[in-house]
C-alpha cells in the first residue's frame, strides 16, 4: 500500500507484531538473551486521519 485510501496521504505507517525468542532467568527475572530479529506475526497500515486497514497475518 503506497497511500491512504481514505485521504490520499502517502505517509502511512505499517504497524505489526513480531515473535522474538528470548531467555529469562526465573530466579532473578532478568533477561539473559534476546534475539535481534524475529518472525512477523501480523501487520496493518494506519494513517493519521484515523484509517486502519484490516489486520494481515503471515
Amino acid at each position: 500500500m503506497n497511500y491512504c485510501p481514505k485521504c490520499g496521504n502517502d505517509k502511512i505507517k505499517e504497524v505489526g507484531g513480531i515473535e522474538i525468542a528470548y531467555e529469562l532467568s526465573v530466579f532473578t527475572g532478568k533477561m539473559l538473551k534476546k534475539e535481534k530479529e524475529g518472525s512477523t506475526l501480523w501487520w496493518k497500515y494506519v494513517c493519521k486521519c484515523g484509517y486502519e486497514s484490516s489486520v494481515h497475518a503471515d
